[in-house]
């Protein structure tokens, strides 16, 4: 076997994605033959643009269905549109973190947040397994077989202490926080190290190694020497735990301090996802890039790549102590192209078996399809080094060294085996118990037997990906999200159920009856409930066209029987309860893309606003049997924009939102206007929302890191995040209104955590369980010297507080005087010009009133 020792040369590869990150015109490698997109999209300092259109010339004349690979790289595509950066690139997890604290930490922060779900597995309705997320990573304590540690892509790190009984999370302290690597100390059990980044699929980019040293209770950044890179992989050495080295993705690393400091030891920056030890001899490392194999005989100083039988574009590692020369090597090239066996420390290989594809979604691996870029993982039994165990789409087993596989659990339970999550991505043996767990697209099942029945163990992980909400206008707790790979789900009282499976879209309930709902299907397939979600049927009817990932559709806000969608053209439906035609109403008037938001007026419901990219499209006569289109390009400037919200009351004001910024108009959208940055972190804005409630202008945006509120008083944005996590990214906001206004809360879902709410903002001069009416009276209002002040407190005593309008306290007493006509006179010739508000409050009343001083 040949082996490649390399000193300062550059794979290829590695040159072609720095080619492709200028722009997309400089895209030089045969990107229609060969999918270049894959490392790309997973490349920090790939240019997210060259990425798309590398993506969309390979699959321009290739089939898109399942197993290709098409809807994972839409996925990241649609997730990732509002974190590009003026040069292309992807803002970094250190940039979000580095906003998120600037704009939060030493400042008092609101929201009164609590978790949602769904926590419990949902009651599945579905003809396919359901789940609560995905996870990348999994480990073990090394005494005790009920503590078990998971990785979510972007929901951090996960604990449970009774085998899988109930999970808790420590991690909520960084946005979208992403772990694809965990391992524990063995002498030292409360010191447990997480790689952070999305391996598999970079739903969120990396920080580097955290370390904890109480257990996963808190954790400290460990990545001086290494920085802020996603780590895929670590191998701990067997006898000295303070040894550790990482596979990440710009190369090896290797620290002889227990994290302290790091030492890059590859000869390349290359994006490297797995590593295995020898378990017997640890100075033998083995590790692997792409579809290349290497070895280290010197615990990890110096890399040597070994040229394998069978090439690829990614390959996983299994080692055993049963055999502990032994090195397995699953290498794949789209479909599986061969399972490679040394048993020499990997100095030579041979092939075990080149088929069945263990990566397709069949039975028997008959198919070709693959997505092995994605997912793709292998373990070795640690007692029987011949039984192999291989993760896909599905999990194949062989008990005689790779030379024959046979399904062991299938995507929809299939084939006489147990139903198994689609997309494994973790595969790992618990070292006191020797059970075996897997990771999936759904969460976390295991297998005490070795043999084909798995047990679901997800249920409290609240790791769920959530793209849309859709809240009842009629009934507080019943709620339709969409879900990644886990169907659209439906919180009806208190319990949720799956009620549609696949990946999961947009939502809304039918605001007069909630009988009806909507929920949809990728790119734009809509279906529709008349019977509260207990059954679904496809309404796209006769469009002819396909939409975004994630398709905007709403109802007309005074007329729930019609209904608008953005595909590349707007459709309308005006007997969508019933009914799934539609009429195109703006064919030849807005371009070729899709449609990204699609924004009905309340004020005027004649007005539809819709966007694609930094163009806004509006029409004022929606309605019409053949509505004009109003087209203002780069209405914000230039960026694309992310949401667009019409007041609900004046038809001239309407919102829109980019990257790190909140515009205003009040002419439809003709001018723009820049609200206030100050307070508002300089990351992706997913979504805004108007509190319809109060006049006072509410404003709430959720971020790739939290929730923050203005309103017309306030000078500066304020962080409205009190509970939720910051470790993901908020995708959709939406109130409901109570008829009691302190009741009324606003939810907010998110891509990692599920979904949360809180009670409405509730400053210091908020009206929320205020009266507002005549029962006081303020005069001379305004004033710039006195202040005289007639209430009404017939049975308590009486506070008066006067606050400026971020809250500051500048005046208090307290009044014992009782009677119809409590009269006061406050002097306020020291207060400053400005707005300020009255508070009087006692057990009878609480009231507010606005003052002005001249």
């Amino acid at each position: 076997m040949r082996t490649k020792i390399y000193l300062t040369t550059l794979p290829l590869l590695f040159v072609l994605f720095v080619k492709a990150q200028i722009n997309s015109e400089n895209i030089k490698p045969d990107v229609v033959n060969y999918p270049y997109w894959i490392e790309m999209m997973q490349n920090p300092e790939a240019n997210y643009y060259a990425t798309v259109e590398a993506f969309n010339k390979y699959f321009e004349n290739r089939d898109k269905g399942k197993g290709t690979g098409w809807k994972v790289f839409k996925r990241w595509e649609y997730i990732h549109a509002n974190d590009v950066l003026p040069d292309g690139k992807l803002i970094s997890q250190a940039t979000i973190l580095s906003e998120f604290q600037k704009n939060n930490v030493g400042k008092s922060i609101s929201g009164n947040w609590t978790e949602m779900g769904p926590i419990s597995m949902p009651f599945n309705h579905t003809g396919q397994p359901n789940g609560l997320g995905r996870i990348n990573a999994i480990a073990f304590h090394p005494t005790n077989a009920a503590i078990i540690y998971i990785g979510a892509p972007a929901g951090g790190f996960w604990r449970t202490t009774n085998s899988g009984t109930t999970w808790a999370s420590n991690t909520d302290f960084a946005p979208t926080l992403g772990v694809s690597s965990i391992i524990v100390n063995y002498n030292s059990p409360n010191i447990i190290y997480i790689g952070t980044g999305d391996r598999d699929h970079g739903d969120a980019s990396g920080l580097g190694v955290y370390k904890s040293t109480d257990s996963g209770i808190s954790w400290s950044v460990s990545n001086t020497g290494m920085g802020s890179v996603t780590v895929g992989r670590m191998v701990i050495h067997p006898s000295n735990p303070d040894l550790i080295i990482a596979a990440a993705s710009n190369g090896i690393y290797k620290t002889t301090n227990a994290g302290a400091n790091w030492l890059k030891t590859s000869y390349n920056s290359n994006n490297y996802k797995d590593i295995a030890i020898n378990p017997a001899t640890p100075s033998n490392i083995y590790a692997t890039e792409g579809g290349k194999f290497y070895r280290s005989t010197n615990t990890g100083v110096t890399w040597v790549e070994v040229t394998l039988p069978v090439t690829g574009n990614r390959a996983v590692l299994g080692v055993s102590a049963n055999q502990p020369n032994w090195v397995y090597v699953v290498q794949t090239n789209g479909p599986f192209t061969g399972l490679l066996k040394s048993t020499d420390n990997g100095a030579n290989f041979s092939t075990q078996s080149t088929s069945p594809n263990l990566i397709d979604y069949s039975c028997d691996g008959s198919g070709s399809s693959s997505q092995a870029w994605y997912d793709l993982c292998v373990a070795v039994d640690p007692q029987d080094a011949n039984i192999i165990f291989v993760g896909g789409i599905n999990i194949f087993r062989s008990t005689n060294s790779g030379v024959n596989w046979a399904i062991n659990g299938h995507w929809v339970g299939s084939c006489g085996v147990s139903a198994i999550h689609a997309d494994v991505h973790a595969l790992e043996y618990c070292p006191v118990n020797k059970y075996l767990y897997t990771g999936t697209d759904g969460g976390i099942h295991v297998n005490t037997t070795g043999g084909t029945v798995w047990t679901d163990k997800s249920s409290g992980l609240e790791i769920a990906q959530v793209y849309k909400l859709g809240q009842s206008k009629l009934d507080k707790n019943l709620v339709i999200n969409g879900y990644q790979d886990n169907g659209t789900a439906l919180l009806d009282g208190t319990s949720w159920s799956t009620v549609y499976g696949g990946d999961g879209m947009e939502c809304e309930v039918d605001y007069a009856n909630s009988d009806y709902m909507y929920g949809e299907y990728v790119a734009g397939d809509i279906y529709r409930s008349s019977n509260r979600g207990i059954y679904f049927n496809d309404i796209k009817g006769n469009i002819t066209e396909s939409g975004a990932w994630v398709t905007p559709f709403c109802l007309n806000k005074t007329t729930p029987t019609t209904m608008y969608i953005g595909m590349v053209n707007i459709w309308r439906n005006t007997s969508v309860r019933t009914s799934s035609s539609w009429t195109n109403i703006s064919s030849g008037a807005v371009g070729s893309s899709n449609f990204v938001v699609v924004e009905n007026s309340l004020a005027n419901s004649n007005i539809l606003y819709a966007t694609k990219g930094a163009t806004l499209y509006r029409s004022d006569n929606v309605n019409d049997a053949s509505p004009t289109w109003t087209t203002i390009s780069n209405a914000l400037g230039g960026p694309a924009i992310t949401d667009i919200k019409a007041h609900p009351t004046d038809e001239n004001i309407v919102y829109g939102t980019c990257t790190g910024k909140v515009y205003k108009s009040t002419n439809k959208g003709a001018n723009w206007s820049l609200l206030t940055t100050t307070g508002l972190p300089n990351i992706a804005i997913n979504t805004l929302v108007i509190d319809k409630s109060n006049a006072d202008e509410c404003l709430y945006v959720g971020t790739s890191a939290g929730v923050y509120f203005i309103n017309k008083y306030l000078s500066s944005w304020i962080p409205f995040s009190s509970g939720i996590p910051t470790t993901v990214s908020v995708r959709e906001l939406e109130i409901y209104y109570d008829v009691n206004p302190t009741l009324s809360s606003i939810r907010a879902v998110t891509y990692g955590r599920g979904m949360w709410e809180s009670d409405l903002y509730n400053g210091p001069n908020a009206i929320y369980g205020y009266s507002v009416d005549n029962s006081v009276n303020i005069f001379p209002n305004p004033s710039s010297n006195i202040v005289n002040i007639q209430f009404a407190a017939l049975k308590n005593n009486t506070n008066i507080t006067i606050r400026t309008i971020d809250g500051k306290e500048i005046y208090n007493e307290t009044v014992i005087e009782k009677g119809e006509n409590v009269f006061r006179t406050i002097d306020v010739s020291g207060f400053s010009k400005g707005i300020y508000f009255l508070h009087i409050t006692n057990k009878e009343n609480k009231m507010l009133k606005k003052l002005i001083i001249q």
